[in-house]
């Protein structure tokens, strides 16, 4: 399989892997902490905002997610959590963790990350 073609790769990301540190958080979950510069910097890709779906947890806060899916043609091994830095057209920054990757067909050319923003 072909890498995607230059056309549709008109974006760039930030990718900074993500790394558990030591401790919890005020909620009892591991902290996680992020390198000063990315580990991938400007990684040409294409993004597509996907899906909305709202979390309540048991106080009925409410929080909203927006899923993000990321095609690169590069394999960037990003574990869970790890941080992306978008900044669209009209100078918005979008920051991402991302929940999954895989290599598309699993042919080496073309590399799928599903991400979240919390809104």
């Amino acid at each position: 399989m072909q890498s995607p073609s230059t056309a549709i790769l008109i974006n760039e990301v930030d990718m900074y892997v993500s790394s558990p540190a030591v401790g919890r958080d005020l909620d009892g979950g591991p902290k996680w902490t992020y390198a000063t510069t990315p580990t991938y910097r400007s990684v040409p890709c294409m993004l597509e905002a996907d899906d909305m779906y709202e979390l309540v947890d048991d106080q009925q806060r409410v929080t909203q997610y927006l899923v993000w899916y990321i095609m690169t043609g590069e394999r960037c091994n990003l574990p869970a959590r790890s941080k992306i830095i978008y900044v669209d057209d009209a100078g918005d920054t979008h920051t991402l963790f991302a929940e999954a990757n895989r290599g598309e067909a699993e042919r080496g050319g073309a590399y799928t990350i599903r991400a979240v923003e919390q809104l």
